[in-house]
């Protein structure tokens, strides 16, 4: 993926709010607060700032509801994942990817030193591959249109 190795996680996670809770907050109030800020995830600070762990819809769906644990009565830091890995903001799309895949989970802390930036999820990955990709395509398009006269390229953005 040697298109997105220039393209800085700092251009993505601008744009995303960033949800933080606390380890003695209760899931309701957490799921809650994910709905209205429409995030996937959560980072956990403990009362010092530091970053203690992330909290995912699929944290409070298989370790409280899948199993039947009061959502009024489960704190984040019984359910959360702690220590959760990071990423430095100036690393790439491509190494996030990477990360993300090879772990199996969808979302990553992107840090600045020992601050949270924002979370990246694997779905704003995919997007800036599929607009890279679609852009290359349509490159590859127009030279093969220039090369060879436009009835020989195929249109591969018309295919979808």
């Amino acid at each position: 993926m040697i298109y997105t190795r220039a393209l800085p996680l700092r251009s993505i996670i601008d744009k995303r709010h960033l949800l933080c809770v606390k380890p003695k907050d209760i899931i309701r109030k957490a799921a809650c607060q994910m709905t209205e800020h429409k995030t996937g995830a959560a980072v956990v600070f403990d009362e010092y700032w530091k970053l203690v762990g992330i909290l995912t819809e699929r944290d409070i769906v298989e370790k409280t509801v899948g199993v039947s644990r009061n959502v009024d009565e489960t704190t984040v830091e019984e359910i959360m994942s702690p220590n959760p890995i990071t990423i430095p903001v100036e690393s790439s799309v491509d190494l996030a990817l990477s990360i993300m895949t090879c772990n199996g989970f969808r979302h990553l802390p992107v840090m600045c030193g020992r601050r949270v930036e924002g979370i990246i999820d694997i779905r704003d990955l995919y997007d800036v591959m599929e607009d890279i990709l679609s852009s290359k395509i349509k490159q590859n398009e127009e030279l093969l249109a220039f090369a060879y006269g436009s009835s020989y390229s195929v249109n591969f953005s018309d295919i979808r």
